[in-house]
């Protein structure tokens, strides 16, 4: 981090330490009058003005680009390829550390999906990964656990899709909680015909998914198994062990299918 990044990250730190949600509270009213506004993210034609010592302060991305970046140091303007919801949501997480899912017509954003689906936190941790972003990573992969124990099967599933096709650390930190509850909910998936062969798709598939998938539920044989004989839960993960063997056929026994 630069000098200055290093001093705007100072003075952050010293305003939440003092009066934080005051001091928050004082620069998000600055920004919705767009006061004192000095940097504007574009995202497909959508435009958000922001404070660079707030937004700077907190990613190091932004921090960068308005330091180092030639074009956006002279500019004070960044341009994003993001879905312009999920850059909104992230700048009222800046602005308040936290975010509160819903349509924000002042800047032409109005959509139809509804807002507490759990995919919408795979996106803010995706963005807060990409952007450097630590706490929002933290917030989201937070929510997205609360969420999944009430969410459809069907969207359920279709947060493995997401989760299992990303390459960043949002693989390792929400694929334990989204595997936990493809387990523990086999009896609602199973019932309905599609999205049992949604989930026999994505077992064949998606060989990540796949083993973490059977290692789970391997754990989760051991604990019915005597603890004073047999294979317990870390040999059973083990490569060379008679269960290493993890193919489709095996991992699906588990659901009845």
């Amino acid at each position: 981090m630069s000098a200055r990044g290093s001093q705007l990250q100072k003075a952050w730190d010293d305003a939440r330490r003092a009066r934080p949600q005051i001091a928050l509270a004082a620069f998000k009213q600055y920004r919705d009058e767009d006061r004192f506004t000095d940097l504007t993210i574009i995202c497909h034609g959508h435009e958000f003005k922001c404070h660079k010592v707030i937004v700077c302060a907190q990613s190091s991305f932004f921090a960068a680009a308005c330091t180092n970046g030639f074009q956006e140091r002279l500019t004070s303007k960044v341009e994003l390829t993001d879905d312009p919801y999920h850059i909104f949501l992230l700048f009222e997480f800046l602005y308040g550390q936290a975010y509160f899912m819903w349509n924000d017509t002042s800047n032409g954003l109005d959509f139809d999906n509804p807002r507490y689906l759990p995919r919408i936190h795979i996106h803010l941790y995706e963005l807060g990964d990409k952007y450097h972003i630590p706490e929002l990573c933290r917030v989201a992969a937070s929510c997205f656990g609360s969420t999944l124990s009430w969410t459809s099967a069907q969207e359920l599933l279709s947060c493995v899709q997401l989760i299992y096709q990303r390459e960043c650390t949002i693989a390792q930190v929400l694929r334990g909680k989204i595997i936990s509850q493809i387990i523990g909910r086999s009896a609602d998936i199973v019932e309905d015909e599609e999205q049992k062969e949604r989930l026999v798709k994505l077992v064949h598939e998606n060989e990540h998914f796949r083993e973490e998938l059977f290692r789970e539920q391997l754990h989760d044989l051991a604990k019915t198994q005597d603890p004073t004989g047999g294979w317990n839960a870390r040999e059973m993960g083990r490569d060379d062990s008679p269960c290493s063997n993890h193919t489709p056929e095996i991992g699906l026994n588990w659901f009845g299918i």
